[in-house]
């Protein structure tokens, strides 16, 4: 027997109609993929965590990169223009020689 289980109680799938019964076949698929791509995203996080502790044995002043406000030609600060959300036009790397 098959059962399907929720908050008000336990019940017998086989009672059920047909196309009922094939509902609850598909949101049973539908809850192991869930499971499986959860699984898989643990994996990667932890995998990520993995590169980002390797990557941040390297991560110190030798390798950091140095910001200056922006100015224009006349001296004045540079405004960040918001159409270019990656891109901050107000901050501009510094020469590594400082």
């Amino acid at each position: 027997m098959t059962v399907f289980k929720t908050d008000d109680g336990d019940f017998d799938v086989s009672k059920m109609s047909l196309q009922n019964q094939h509902i609850f076949v598909l949101a049973q698929k539908l809850v192991t993929d869930i499971k499986s791509l959860s699984d898989d995203i643990e994996s990667k996080k932890a995998a990520l965590e993995w590169f980002k502790a390797q990557l941040g044995t390297e991560c110190n002043d030798d390798t950091r990169i140095k910001y200056d406000r922006a100015r224009d030609a006349d001296g004045k600060f540079v405004a960040d223009d918001p159409s270019t959300p990656d891109v901050n036009e107000a901050y501009v790397q510094r020469d590594q020689e400082d």
